[in-house]
């Protein structure tokens, strides 16, 4: 007698890490809460999620799925595995600076709350902090790099000193000193240096 097979199916896995929730037109794959879910998926479906974070939070997709957008699209003609992160919203400090200058300055209320936001990168397992800084377009190019690779220096000391205040000694960082900057026709504006994280 003939064994005919079914249709073809791949596993998928959705993982929620935080406190937030996800949606499916497929609605297995439902999550309000931390968790996985495994399930088998017919060949070809577009499963379709949609991230519903908290207010003040915000969504980072991994795997099958990446970025900091709302949804995520996963064609399944293969095994999928996509997690979504809920993370508090950090909006870490511009640093702007005098001209030809690279020192810091930030007053004492600025520096509290800044030490609140390192701490909540602490715990969600942010390892790396990038700095990007700029100089204004005076005093020409070779000039302006070595300004801006200075004040990316000064703010990488500046935030270890906050790091080690608070305890925390496994960040690293990508400081880039990346010459000049013509974003405005405001020149403060473009002698600044940006931090970020993934």
């Amino acid at each position: 007698m003939a064994v005919v097979a079914g249709p073809r199916t791949d596993p998928l896995r959705v993982t929620e890490v935080g406190v937030g929730a996800v949606r499916s037109n497929v609605r297995t794959f439902d999550l309000s809460k931390p968790g996985s879910v495994d399930r088998r998926v017919k060949y070809g479906t577009m499963v379709n999620l949609t991230a519903k974070p908290r207010p003040g939070f915000v969504t980072t997709w991994s795997g099958a799925c990446k970025g900091h957008t709302l949804t995520c699209a996963v064609s399944m003609k293969k095994a999928n595995a996509v997690t979504v992160t809920f993370r508090p919203a950090v909006v870490l400090p511009v640093f702007y600076f005098a001209t030809n200058m690279s020192n810091i300055t930030m007053s004492a209320a600025n520096v509290a709350t800044f030490k609140k936001d390192l701490i909540i990168l602490d715990h969600l397992n942010v390892r790396v902090l990038t700095i990007r800084a700029y100089a204004d377009y005076r005093n020409g190019p070779s000039y302006n790099l070595a300004l801006s690779q200075r004040r990316a220096n000064s703010v990488t000391e500046f935030v270890s000193g906050l790091l080690r205040s608070v305890g925390i000694t496994n960040m690293r960082f990508v400081n880039l000193g990346l010459g000049i900057l013509r974003a405005s026709s405001n020149l403060q504006l473009d002698r600044k240096a940006v931090l970020t994280y993934i």
